[in-house]
């Protein structure tokens, strides 16, 4: 189970029917094997925003800086802010393999289950 919660006026608000993420507002999605790791292993993985609301999606990354907590529970980051305002899905692509082990050969994806709607 995936859950997002994101920060709104200081105060951490979770979303389970329709997730609203501000730009630049910091996000945790919590669950389980979540760990972030590339596919060297030397690096977090990729958090993954697709537009659902135009006719070709754009996969955008958000950037390893804004990455803050990464661990096999929690992923904690700060919204992308140049993105433009509407609907997104997100996945997460992870190569993590369990602690001590070496990356995997294919990224494991996980997709949160509904889409978030991205604010100013």
């Amino acid at each position: 189970m995936l859950r997002i919660k994101s920060l709104f006026n200081n105060v951490f608000s979770e979303f389970s029917v329709h997730t609203i993420i501000k730009k630049g507002k910091t996000t945790v999605i919590e669950g389980t094997g979540l760990t972030l790791l590339n596919q060297s292993g030397d690096a977090a993985g990729d958090l993954i925003l697709a537009s659902t609301w135009s006719e070709e999606p754009l996969d955008d990354k958000v950037p390893a800086a804004n990455i803050t907590l990464n661990t096999v529970t929690h992923i904690e980051f700060t919204m992308t802010e140049y993105l433009t305002e509407g609907k997104y899905s997100l996945r997460i692509e992870t190569y993590y393999n369990g602690e001590g082990n070496p990356p995997r050969l294919e990224p494991v994806v996980i997709k949160f289950p509904e889409e978030i709607t991205l604010l100013m």
